[in-house]
């Protein structure tokens, strides 16, 4: 028997338990409409942490970079869009740049023009020797120093390009540079490491008469994931393999560029490389997704 005083009910109203279930749509589903939101993305309820889709600004490579540079991004640069891009940064910065580059130059060059004269004194030496033994020594010694002078000399040619390669990057992002960012490194140890290993394999494809081009272009993009990133000397060249092949033709325009100043006329390089450069940080911005000025 019903109690009089319960509420009446109406029949085929939804068949919910109580506590009544909030209104929703006609044909949901048993569950009660409080265990989920309002319906979206076809009814399911978001797993748990979810914070929606991905927007483009979250595609690129926050720190520290995960596996896979070159994924993400928001496609390969074109060639003239990156060269109408960056001929204006290197006309607004072109005093930075070239004045780095020069005191970057004439310091490696003093490094080690004094460091062989001095080796060249000491081996000289060896003709005033009046012993086998003195002779030996100052022969040996003579070598040595050339070998140390020569291993300084990399170094600090290897700390230019991560320096230049930073104030590249600053002017690429910022629109303007100033002369110290162009002496700042970031990663040193594995820019060198990865300077090292790139020189190895310009050795070991030499045999192909075109090796120097082939480590230029596929490690176009390394030195920029070193400083940039942090990356590690390996990983950084796997991702500028990646990077470069989804920008085959504006890398391939970047490297030829910087290398024609070097060939054709060597001054001609205060201009070419740091062209190029800009053109690689244009294409490596856009393809990271980074912020790329207007």
């Amino acid at each position: 028997m019903t109690d009089p005083s319960s509420p009446d009910r109406e029949p085929g109203s939804y068949g919910a338990p109580p506590p009544p279930a909030q209104p929703g749509p006609y044909g949901a589903p048993p569950p009660p409409a409080s265990a989920y939101p309002s319906p979206q993305q076809g009814g399911f309820p978001p797993p748990p942490g979810y914070s929606g889709a991905p927007q483009p600004h979250d595609a690129g490579f926050p720190p520290p970079p995960p596996p896979g540079y070159g994924s993400g991004g928001s496609g390969s640069s074109d060639v003239g869009a990156a060269f109408s891009w960056a001929w204006p940064r290197f006309a607004a910065n072109w005093g930075v740049m070239i004045g780095a580059a020069l005191v970057w130059g004439v310091g490696i060059a003093i490094i080690a023009g004094v460091g062989f004269a001095i080796a060249g004194a000491v081996a000289g030496t060896s003709s005033a020797a009046t012993t086998e033994l003195g002779f030996a020594a100052a022969t040996s010694f003579g070598i040595g120093g050339v070998i140390i002078v020569g291993i300084l000399s990399m170094v600090a040619a290897f700390l230019s390009t991560l320096a230049l390669t930073h104030g590249y990057l600053r002017v690429a992002d910022t629109g303007r540079a100033e002369f110290g960012d162009f002496f700042r490194f970031r990663n040193a140890g594995q820019g060198i490491l990865l300077v090292v290993l790139m020189g190895l394999a310009a050795g070991l494809l030499s045999f192909t008469g075109i090796g120097t081009l082939i480590v230029n272009f596929f490690g176009a993009f390394a030195v920029f994931l070193v400083v940039d990133r942090g990356a590690g000397a390996i990983d950084a060249i796997k991702g500028s393999i990646r990077l470069a092949l989804d920008n085959a033709g504006v890398t391939a325009v970047a490297v030829l560029v910087s290398l024609a100043g070097v060939f054709v006329c060597f001054a001609g390089a205060l201009v070419t490389i740091p062209l190029g450069s800009l053109v690689l940080a244009h294409a490596y911005r856009r393809s990271t997704n980074g912020h790329v000025p207007a």
